[in-house]
């Protein structure tokens, strides 16, 4: 069978994106006989994601993509100050929830028919 060859224009697309998200993470409390942090409990919480990213095709079949961006959270307890052992101690802003921030970088391979971004 011949090979085919793709010849693509090289392509730099950048994208914007938002939504929203889950996300799991181990909560912790305050210990109050040995006065160290310990691993609480497992909790969920939900996101929503603000997303800056640009995707570049290096090949005729792959993707080369790098992202970043911040997650603004509805809990204020990502960093256990939201903890009632924790009156005598203040950190972190109890006024607004907890945001988080990511970032990527990925490659992707297209298999089967041309992809789509391929100009001819």
């Amino acid at each position: 069978a011949p090979i085919e060859v793709y010849l693509c224009k090289a392509q730099l697309v950048p994208y914007i994106y938002t939504g929203i998200t889950g996300f799991q993470y181990e909560a912790f409390r305050l210990d109050q006989v040995s006065n160290q942090l310990v691993e609480d409990d497992t909790d969920r919480g939900l996101a929503i994601p603000f997303i800056l990213g640009v995707k570049y095709n290096i090949a005729p079949k792959l993707v080369l993509g790098l992202e970043a961006g911040v997650r603004y959270t509805f809990t204020d307890n990502l960093d256990g100050s939201n903890n009632e052992d924790f009156e005598n101690v203040s950190f972190g802003n109890i006024n607004n929830n907890d945001w988080y921030v990511f970032s990527g970088v990925t490659l992707t391979y297209a298999f089967g028919r041309k992809p789509c971004y391929c100009n001819f």
